[in-house]
């Protein structure tokens, strides 16, 4: 078997960036350089130039941001030397580090890009060792503000919210992994929130779901019992708002047919009860009202569960073999506690998870838990144990890679007609 890593690798990860609403604003973007020892160190600002560069050619930089635009930490000389010109300025906004700025080359450079439309961030540790000189040149060209918030109290971060009132930046807030930090952090002052934190379980233990959710439920169940057809559709006639809203859903998204869907019946002609199932689940996730293409949750559980289902037939484990819709499926199923405000032990009992399913989700068992734990680890930029699950997947890094941007640009396709 050949290493999962190899030499040289730079893997391109991302994180959500949200806004006081609580909706997607855009990502922080990140490189990582891979030697074969399955070690994996950041790659720094003086390498995110180059490995920005590999993947504009790679892949198109549209397709790892969609329309949403990207923090990205580049050296002081990737402005100075002329490299971001070469990059849209509508898409990315550049994070220079603090000790770059005392270069009255670069504070000029940037002062003039910004008249041009650039975006600057700068992080805030460090700021205050600047002279005021050059932390007033800073501040004509930088308009965002990164605010590490590990390892500080809320005391602390509202200090510093305050120290940049009045300077006529954005704070991002960085490293959030609650609600309720997220909130606080609003309430300090704070304009951008990077984290994980909307997909973080609620710390409630029992919630009854609402009726739409409670129809979803119901609807998974009966179809997952191969149930008649002519019984699930009496089922979707209890909820028409159910009915009207998927079968919008499924035409607006363009990719099953160029033919419009009309009716319950003519889906299921069409797509059968698996994809059925996935497009419910999906729906699910989509707020009845509001835009989804800025619902973080909901792009959460599409990347992940189209991310599975392109990686499925490249598993090998043993003699098990995962297929691609229950790859989806399973991918789909593992956020809903997140949505539910439930368990996830009741939300798949409610749901009548197979015993295989629930195994993967819960316990983490089998080729679908090995994977659904490797593309977590993505979502989150954790690379420990990375190697080792690449090889007990038997793939390698590229391969995620290309999937992972895959089911990027699968969500931007999906919500591009909404």
């Amino acid at each position: 078997m050949t290493s999962a890593f190899s030499n040289g690798e730079i893997f391109a990860g991302r994180m959500p960036v949200l806004d006081r609403k609580g909706q997607l604003f855009g990502h922080s973007l990140y490189f990582r350089s891979v030697p074969t020892d399955g070690s994996c160190e950041s790659c720094g600002p003086d390498q995110n130039a180059a490995a920005l560069a590999g993947l504009v050619t790679g892949f198109g930089l549209k397709k790892l941001l969609g329309d949403k635009p990207g923090f990205i930490s580049l050296d002081g000389n990737s402005v100075t030397c002329g490299f971001i010109r070469n990059l849209p300025k509508e898409a990315l906004i550049f994070e220079i580090p603090v000790e770059d700025w005392k270069d009255e080359d670069l504070r000029r450079e940037a002062a003039v890009l910004r008249q041009e439309g650039y975006h600057f961030c700068a992080p805030a540790q460090g700021l205050e060792n600047l002279s005021g000189d050059v932390r007033n040149g800073l501040f004509e060209s930088v308009g965002n503000v990164r605010v590490n918030t590990k390892g500080k109290s809320v005391p602390e971060l509202e200090k510093i919210a305050q120290v940049f009132s009045g300077r006529g930046v954005r704070l991002l807030a960085d490293g959030v992994d609650t609600e309720e930090a997220f909130g606080r952090l609003k309430n300090a002052g704070y304009d951008f929130f990077q984290g994980l934190f909307f997909a973080s379980p609620p710390p409630i233990k029992t919630r009854r779901l609402e009726p739409r959710q409670a129809a979803v439920a119901n609807l998974i169940r009966l179809i997952q019992a191969n149930t008649d057809i002519q019984e699930i559709e009496e089922e979707f006639k209890k909820v028409p708002e159910l009915t009207v809203a998927l079968l919008k859903f499924i035409n607006s998204a363009s990719i099953f047919t160029r033919s419009r869907i009309t009716s319950i019946r003519q889906t299921i002609a069409l797509i059968g009860y698996a994809k059925l199932l996935q497009w419910l689940l999906l729906l699910a996730y989509a707020s009845p009202s509001g835009d989804r293409r800025s619902n973080p949750l909901f792009r959460l559980a599409a990347q992940r569960a189209k991310a599975m289902e392109i990686l499925s037939p490249l598993t090998r484990l043993g003699g098990e073999t995962l297929h691609p819709d229950e790859a989806f499926f399973i991918g789909l199923l593992s956020l809903l506690d997140v949505l539910f405000m439930a368990p996830i032990e009741d939300v798949l009992a409610e749901m009548n998870a197979s015993e295989g399913v629930q195994a993967a989700i819960l316990r983490g068992e089998g080729i679908a838990g090995a994977l659904l734990e490797l593309v977590r680890r993505t979502e989150r930029n954790d690379f420990d144990g990375l190697k080792a699950l690449l090889d007990k997947l038997g793939m390698g890094l590229t391969e995620v890679q290309t999937a992972l941007i895959s089911s990027f640009w699968w969500v931007e396709c999906l919500n591009e007609n909404e």
